[in-house]
């Protein structure tokens, strides 16, 4: 017997396209579609909580807003307020002696 030369599994190759070409560029397709949607996700999820992040940010500015806006409300006693506070007083206890309101200190 004469030997050959050619080996079966060594034997040049056409370039063509046939089923396993198809899967391997299918799974390649399906990992860079899911990498592509992981991405995506991070990345609205990333732009939600910075959302977030500033409506919290929004709401703490508002009552501290607010807390300060009350806290001047109530330091303001002026000698109107004093004086109507005495009457008021006077008003609803006859027997009682009430002085009236030193405006000297009020600022």
């Amino acid at each position: 017997m004469e030997p050959t030369t050619e080996c079966p599994i060594h034997q040049p190759k056409d370039n063509q396209i046939n089923t396993n070409t198809y899967v391997s560029v299918g799974i390649l397709v399906t990992i860079l579609s899911g990498f592509a949607v992981m991405m995506n996700t991070i990345y609205s999820s990333k732009s939600t909580l910075e959302t977030n992040q500033i409506r919290f940010e929004n709401k703490i500015d508002g009552v501290i807003f607010r807390v300060d806006k009350f806290e001047k409300n109530r330091e303001t006693w002026s000698a109107q307020d004093m004086f109507k506070w005495a009457v008021h007083l006077q008003r609803d206890n006859p027997s009682m002696k009430v002085p009236e309101p030193d405006t000297s200190k009020v600022p």
